[in-house]
Parts: structure tokens; sequence; C-alpha cells
């Protein structure tokens, strides 16, 4: 069986080796812009991959590609069980911080941003879990594909506010602070 992925880097690895564990053959799609290191981290699992011009396009090909062939679609941040995989990170953040003696209610929260999906859905998860947490965006100037891409489009219902920084810096595994 296949599956057909759509991602800037890190849920193209993700479902690569999902997809690896399960005996399925991923074909992932990426805009040609997305960092080396996880084109790299992707074909490691087995990945066929397939550059397109930008997350948008890539989203497009992957969803055609699994519709000819009656494939599996995997949507790198609009599907329910995406986000909340996602999501399930920020659950761990909160639980963390208690863990410290910090009042989770109290804390403010800023995530990187490639593709959007893993901001997407920690936004979501921290704006359902504790809606007065203080909720960023950050990406680096110059690498901007989610933000004004679909992706977000999504995030700004959840996002207080989306920073584009000179002071971020992109490296080899995306964005970091």
């Amino acid at each position: 069986s296949e599956v057909h992925v759509a991602s800037t880097g890190n849920h193209a690895a993700a479902a690569a080796l999902a997809s690896m564990l399960l005996g399925l053959e991923p074909t992932v799609y990426m805009p040609r812009n997305a960092v080396q290191a996880k084109v790299e981290n992707a074909d490691q699992y087995g990945a066929h991959i397939r550059f397109t011009s930008s997350l948008e396009g890539a989203v497009k090909a992957a969803r055609e590609a699994g519709q000819h062939s009656r494939a599996t679609f995997i949507h790198p941040y609009d599907q329910l069980s995406v986000i909340a995989g996602q999501g399930s990170a920020t659950v761990r953040l909160l639980k963390q911080l208690g863990a410290y003696g910090i009042d989770p209610a109290h804390a403010s929260v800023t995530y990187p941003v490639g593709g959007g999906g893993n901001a997407s859905g920690n936004a979501v998860a921290g704006a359902v879990l504790l809606p007065d947490m203080q909720v960023r965006t950050a990406y680096a100037e110059g690498f901007n594909p989610a933000v004004d891409g679909a992706a977000g489009k999504d995030l700004g219902a959840y996002a207080n506010e989306i920073l584009k920084s000179p002071h971020l810096v992109q490296n080899t595994q995306g964005v970091s602070l």
C-alpha cells in the first residue's frame, strides 16, 4: 500500500518512519526550499521524495496522487488525527511546567513555524487547554512558507501573535530561537 504526504520536513520524516514500520511505501511531496537536513531525514526512512514549488503545491500534488492511485493521503496540518498528535507536545509541556512548580496558566509559549502543522496543532491544544495562555508563532525573516500560505491562515485563529524577526535564524534543523 502507498501513502502520499505533503510536508516541509518533520511531518515527512515522521510519516516516512511510520510507513516504514508498517510496511507501507511513502511518497513525500516537499517544497524545493525545504531544509536539506529534513529532506535527508525523510529519505533515510525510505520516502520517495517529489519536489514542488510551495507547500500548497505539495499538498495539491500529494492529494491528487493519492486519489489517482487510491493511496492514503496524509495532510500536514488540516486533519484531526494529525492535529491531535502534534498537540500532544503541548500537553507534555504543560505537565512538565507543573512538575517544576510553574503555573501553566501564566505560560507564554512561542512555536517555531516551518510548514505550520506542528505549530497549528500545538496552538490549538494550548488554546483549548488554557484559553488565557499566550501563544505566539515565529519564523525567521525570509523563511516563511507557512505563514504566507494556508497553514499560516489557520494559525492566526489560535495564535495571539505571529512574529517575523530578523533575529531568528534558520539552521539545518529548521527555525530556532
